[in-house]
């Protein structure tokens, strides 16, 4: 009887000009990662955040830092459940199934969530190039001694690579019909969301105007618009839309009889000329989240 050795193969993965060999100190290097990325949540945010920004992807999202908690807290512990569940950089092969693979998971939830929004294909897939990115960057800015880093990079493109390809299948799993009523079911549940914000806002007793960074009236209350407008109703602006009587031409002086049913648009220095000074104090602040 002849006995024979089989050998285990090591995964071997390619980066630049040659190939990675998995060994066991790799294992450290990714419980290194694990621990950095779980430490670095705040780093993270804001991060992905300014290269929002940067790239006009703000247009369409909060500008709040905590607005992007959610997302990024969920991808670390995607991150971190795949090194778990992998022990190694998660190659890809044709029969996977990236539908119940625990580093997808929550990649398709979003998906699913921005879909229903009405958010597209492309917009979605652009901006989370910059959250691969994030990781990137927070991999190489806070690289220990001992680190693989091409080890690292390649973990962290392996692993959104996954993430993308499952939510590009979940995005284009639905059909026509579905979609549509997706949508549908969405914009009557964001309908309902916008008549609560309207009656709370229109209910404040304190005069409230909400304007863009170019100061100019995004939004105003009933009791902001008592200041200008003595017979304005409560959700006139949105309710019973007309002409812009205060900038009528034949309206000379626009500190006086200003009876306008819409400021909409409007430079808040303009409409509000006694708060300026105030205005200027608020520029000066330099945040733009508040504004």
């Amino acid at each position: 009887m002849q006995l024979y050795c089989h050998e285990r193969v090591q995964p071997i993965h390619e980066t630049g000009n040659r190939p990675i060999i998995l060994k066991a100190s790799h294992q450290m290097s990714l419980e290194n990662i694990s621990r950095t990325i779980h430490a670095n949540e705040d780093w993270l945010i804001h991060r992905v955040l300014q290269y929002a920004k940067i790239h006009d992807y703000t247009k369409y999202t909060s500008t709040l830092a905590e607005a992007w908690r959610l997302s990024i807290s969920g991808l670390s512990a995607s991150l971190i459940k795949g090194m778990d569940h992998y022990r190694s950089v998660p190659e890809m092969n044709p029969d996977d199934d990236f539908q119940n693979d625990p580093l997808t998971h929550f990649g398709i939830i979003e998906a699913r969530r921005h879909r229903e929004r009405g958010v597209s294909l492309s917009m979605f897939l652009g901006l989370m190039k910059y959250y691969r990115q994030s990781y990137v960057d927070l991999i190489q800015e806070k690289k220990e001694d001992g680190w693989n880093l091409e080890l690292a990079r390649l973990f962290i493109d392996r692993s959104f690579d996954r993430i993308e390809i499952a939510f590009c299948q979940e995005w284009s799993g639905k059909d026509q019909d579905e979609y549509i009523k997706e949508l549908q079911a969405n914009n009557r549940r964001m309908t309902n969301e916008k008549n609560a914000y309207l009656t709370v806002f229109e209910s404040l007793s304190d005069p409230a105007v909400i304007v863009n960074e170019k100061h100019e009236i995004v939004n105003v209350n009933h009791a902001a618009m008592s200041l200008i407008d003595s017979a304005s109703l409560p959700g006139a602006i949105y309710y019973k839309p007309e002409e812009n009587r205060f900038f009528q031409e034949d309206n000379v002086n626009k500190n006086q009889n200003m009876t306008c049913d819409t400021v909409i648009g409007h430079p808040l220095k303009e409409v509000f000329p006694w708060i300026e000074k105030v205005i200027g104090k608020f520029s000066d602040s330099n945040k733009p989240e508040s504004v």
